[in-house]
């Protein structure tokens, strides 16, 4: 029997997950963090922002998004 999902369903599931270019996303969160990181004195432990770049691997600098890319490319 084949399942069939509600139109809610289905808009749930899309709206879920956003899908971008690495390139695109690493250029998104240096704009984040140049807002929110600017001149901030929290400890790492205390911020929700350092625990969702942690979580998706985005590089602490300019430096490791390079090296990311270049290993990409390999």
């Amino acid at each position: 029997m084949i399942e069939t999902k509600s139109k809610e369903q289905l808009q749930k599931e899309l709206l879920s997950k956003v899908e971008l270019d690495r390139e695109d996303f690493y250029n998104w969160c240096e704009q984040i963090i140049d807002i929110n990181c600017k001149n901030c004195r929290k400890n790492h432990q205390e911020c929700k922002l350092y625990d969702l770049l942690d979580k998706y691997e985005v590089p602490d600098s300019s430096f490791e998004k390079e090296t990311v890319a270049m290993l990409m490319m390999k």
